[in-house]
């Protein structure tokens, strides 16, 4: 039959289909669908994420490496808030040193 040849039956592409969704569970939110307490996450070999992400229709593709590039943005902005926090408390702790002595 045509369906049985065509690449939507594949074996191939139903496993690269399944590592695609499996990406997208584990790139939502750490918490479960009632919000307190986190899910269980798999985690998948950096190879099998490859594989998933190119197995995604262009446009969720797109979507993702702007989820991923956006949440790399977010996360080098908080290190770098955490870093000059740790700075001004150094600093703070040596002003606060110097005066009691």
């Amino acid at each position: 039959l045509l369906l049985e040849s065509s690449r939507f039956l594949s074996k191939q592409w139903y496993q690269r289909r399944v590592r695609a969704e499996q990406v997208e569970l584990l790139d939502r939110n750490k918490t479960g669908e009632d919000g307190e307490e986190e899910s269980p996450r798999e985690e998948l070999s950096a190879e099998d994420k490859k594989l998933a992400v190119m197995a995604m229709p262009k446009k969720r593709k797109a979507l993702y490496n702007k989820m991923i590039h956006s949440n790399k943005k977010k996360a080098s902005v908080v290190n770098k808030l955490k870093r000059k926090r740790e700075e001004l408390d150094e600093v703070r702790e040596k002003k606060k040193a110097a005066t009691d002595s």
